[in-house]
């Protein structure tokens, strides 16, 4: 009996993992896309820091039409300012008003405009506006301006996302300037990193961070220049149930 021999092309190299594989193996030219870096954490952080707070908050929201919508807040409580590295945390009262308006614009399938502003009792201004250029390309616009001086913030970001990777560019006053990178390398693993630069004072700062999910297990890893490592696991017992481990 003669020998068989059996040729792949470079296109089933590329779709198979081995010559002659039935299409089970890992497809490494359609991987899903990973979240953001900034959002590597976000199972974990949702349900281990809520938004708690002490005292009294009364938000109304009215919606003028299907675009236009005003929102009112009035709080008041306490709020927490650091202390001492050994000691209590500090409480001081509070109260502010605050009037927002929002409106979200869609002109196309993925051509989206969101506009947020709020103007609080104590003089601070905030606004936020994204607008979706395509189903890739996004830019965000975040200001706040305070009486305060040196504590006004304005920041812009360019999300871009791939078909298995998200990149984001950071500028912001004080020289500020970042931009992250998330890739996925298999189905369910996923690495990325950051570079910052923050030029009014001359530092810099780098991250690497891993992120492995299944459907009932979520783990992530990130690891920063400055010396902080976090750690955090998920594990999905059931719709209600879901134990979350942090290390810091």
């Amino acid at each position: 009996m003669g020998a068989a021999i059996s040729y792949c092309s470079p296109q089933q190299v590329l779709t198979t993992a081995v010559c002659g594989d039935d299409g089970s193996g890992p497809d490494y030219m359609h991987l899903p896309c990973p979240v953001k870096y900034e959002e590597i954490t976000r199972e974990a952080y949702m349900s281990l820091k809520p938004e708690l707070f002490e005292g009294l908050r009364f938000d109304v929201t009215k919606s003028l039409n299907n675009k236009f919508a005003l929102s009112k807040s009035l709080f008041m409580g306490s709020i927490d300012l650091p202390g001492p590295v050994t000691g209590p945390v500090i409480k001081q009262s509070a109260a502010h008003y605050e009037l927002g308006a929002n409106l979200i614009d869609q002109k196309g399938k993925m051509d989206i405009v969101l506009m947020m502003g709020r103007v609080l009792s104590d003089g601070r201004l905030s606004a936020r506006v994204k607008y979706d250029v395509n189903d890739r390309f996004s830019i965000k616009a975040n200001a706040q301006l305070t009486n305060d001086p040196h504590f006004s913030v304005g920041m812009f970001n360019f999300d871009y996302k791939g078909n298995d990777y998200q990149a984001q560019l950071t500028m912001g006053n004080n020289a500020y300037y970042g931009v992250n990178y998330m890739q996925s390398v298999t189905r369910n693993m996923s690495f990325g990193g950051e570079g910052i630069w923050l030029g009014r004072d001359r530092k810099s700062g780098m991250g690497l961070a891993g992120r492995y999910k299944t459907d009932t297990v979520i783990a992530t890893s990130l690891v920063k220049s400055d010396g902080d490592i976090t750690c955090t696991y998920v594990q999905r017992l059931s719709d209600k149930v879901m134990p979350i481990f942090l290390s810091t």
